[in-house]
């Protein structure tokens, strides 16, 4: 029942289905153990506060690694620079906005990505129901603005690149 909500959250902050998977066993792992701690506070809420708390030890731990033997193999089987550069664009866009958003709004839309309810997101974060709603309206008002403003900004750049080109071109 919550493996799956669990795994998606550790996948959506490593970024990686082996350290998503790794942060899951051990959020199961430390759940079983520390069971007898469980106070009836949402059981759901409790068991994603010990997924936050393995994911962000994961993070301070994690390191690009590579064994040398799959070197070969990562280079044949990777797309194309083009495809590579698009994409990371694209993902270098999103977190820069999402980077814009205070810490707990980010961790919020990360819990709600996951599935978990707003009470289940209070109690990971030790935080009311009400509060996480409040918390999650601003970070969607946040992010329609900058979202906005990034559009703004790069229909001004494409039209200032098109008069350049066409007052190059007069001249």
């Amino acid at each position: 029942r919550y493996f799956r909500p669990v795994y998606r959250y550790c996948y959506i902050r490593l970024g990686s289905h082996e350290a998503a998977e790794d942060a899951t066993s051990d959020t199961f792992l430390k759940a079983l153990t520390a069971l007898n701690n469980y106070r009836n506070q949402g059981f759901a809420g409790w068991l994603f506060r010990i997924a936050h708390n393995t994911v962000v030890d994961a993070q301070r731990r994690q390191r690009p690694q590579v064994p040398f033997e799959q070197a070969g193999e990562l280079a044949d089987s990777a797309p194309t620079p083009e495809a590579v550069s698009l994409e990371r664009a694209d993902y270098d866009d999103l977190h820069a906005t999402l980077a814009l958003l205070t810490q707990e709004q980010r961790t919020v839309l990360e819990l709600q990505l996951a599935g978990l309810n707003s009470g289940q997101i209070g109690v990971a974060i030790g935080r009311g129901a009400g509060t996480v709603r409040m918390i999650r309206f601003r970070a969607f008002n946040r992010l329609r603005e900058l979202i906005r403003s990034r559009s703004s900004e790069a229909s001004a750049e494409v039209a200032n690149d098109k008069l350049s080109a066409t007052a190059s071109q007069a001249a």
